[in-house]
């Protein structure tokens, strides 16, 4: 196959990142999801239009009469915050994007670390269980 000789080829490939921190990632990917959560926020109350893939995620709050209410999600189940307690009041919608920056400055300095991995070992569980009853004949 000809190559064009204006390129400027090398003998290099990409790293291949096989020593990913399990802890890391699901950190950042809960990062990104509640940074989605502050992207809806902020452009409700700046009026602005929610784009349609934003239209389609569940979102984290809801009202409950005159207050707001937040919760955090890992695998589509809520996360205890504290014992007994699965979301955080606010009394109003301002409040909500608060809460939420709130929450990313806390997963960020890794305080739901245990908790999601928990989660993800329960979520990891559930889908060998569901392998190996599909792989075993009646």
């Amino acid at each position: 196959m000809p190559i064009d000789k204006s390129l400027d080829l090398v003998s290099t490939k990409r790293p291949i990142q096989s020593n990913k921190d399990p802890i890391v990632a699901r950190r950042t990917r809960l990062l990104a999801r509640i940074g989605q959560q502050i992207e809806i926020v902020d452009a409700v109350i700046e009026g602005k239009p929610i784009r349609r893939d934003q239209r389609r995620m569940a979102k984290w709050w809801w009202q409950e009469g005159d207050r707001f209410l937040v919760a955090v999600y890992h695998a589509r189940q809520p996360i205890e915050l504290a014992k007994g307690k699965w979301a955080i009041q606010c009394s109003d919608f301002n409040g909500v994007g608060d809460a939420l920056r709130k929450l990313a400055a806390m997963i960020e300095a890794g305080e739901f670390d245990a908790v999601v991995a928990e989660r993800a070992t329960a979520v990891r569980a559930r889908f060998k269980r569901y392998n190996h009853q599909m792989s075993c004949p009646p």
